[in-house]
């Protein structure tokens, strides 16, 4: 790549959007189904919108077991994997999206939902090695302190390396493989500060629209309990998958953008 090279902003921050508006239709029945489902699954683990924030949860039948939420959580992102490899096959690779293609795919959605998981547990990452800073007891032998502090501090800078080879990701979607981690460690070389910044920009506007959806939904509560808790539901999951929608159209941008 050349010396010259200038990260392009603007296109990493717009084009995951316009890749949905340009595909407009299929991302309406893809998602609709998609949130559907989620709906589905919600009501089936009494893990809906409203039992997270109604005080008075009697109207409405909510579970707190650890075990089944768990449940829930995976089945929920299974089927979020679902819709990514359909919807990335779909626009990016052109597939025809059929039961010939669902059966031909199957293992992939597994593997891929797996990769998710893995994924998000990475991001995670910081969360954890915070709690564990937080929690320590205090050692007084200062060599094992600095040695703790400096193997678990690791954690906070994980999601920001993996952040510099998105690439990789979009190449292991495509063809289940990565590329050479020193190529692309070349080719995004000056380039994380722009990465970060038009990723940050991306994520902000996501989630400011996310966090306005769900606080209307928390704030205009109808009268009828049922029947909107069955609105908010699907709403919030809507919301939800267009978040990961923009996201994995952020990581197709960037290949795009370095191979270009």
């Amino acid at each position: 790549m050349s010396d010259q090279f200038k990260y392009p902003i603007l296109k990493a921050f717009s084009k995951p959007f316009w890749d949905v508006t340009d595909n407009l239709k299929i991302f309406g029945v893809y998602s609709f189904i998609t949130a559907l489902m989620m709906v589905v699954l919600a009501f089936i683990f009494h893990q809906t919108f409203l039992c997270s924030f109604l005080s008075d949860n009697s109207k409405i039948t909510c579970s707190g077991n650890v075990v089944l939420y768990m449940v829930y959580v995976c089945l929920k992102i299974l089927l979020l994997s679902v819709y990514l490899r359909i919807w990335y096959d779909k626009i990016y690779l052109q597939k025809n999206i059929d039961i010939k293609y669902i059966k031909q795919n199957f293992i992939r959605f597994l593997t891929f939902w797996c990769g998710i998981v893995i994924f998000l547990g990475a991001n995670m990452l910081p969360i954890m090695s915070f709690y564990l800073l937080a929690k320590r007891v205090p050692n007084p032998v200062w060599q094992a302190e600095l040695g703790y502090f400096t193997v678990v501090s690791i954690g906070f800078i994980i999601p920001f390396i993996m952040l510099r080879f998105y690439t990789n990701l979009a190449e292991l979607i495509e063809a289940e493989r990565f590329n050479n981690f020193k190529s692309v460690a070349q080719k995004t070389a000056y380039q994380f500060s722009k990465i970060l910044f038009s990723f940050a920009l991306l994520m902000m506007t996501a989630m400011s629209l996310f966090l306005v959806v769900t606080g209307n939904l928390r704030a205009h509560i109808g009268t009828n309990i049922y029947v909107y808790n069955l609105f908010a539901e699907f709403t919030f999951e809507w919301s939800f998958i267009l978040i990961a929608t923009l996201f994995i159209n952020f990581i197709r941008t960037q290949k795009e953008i370095f191979e270009s």
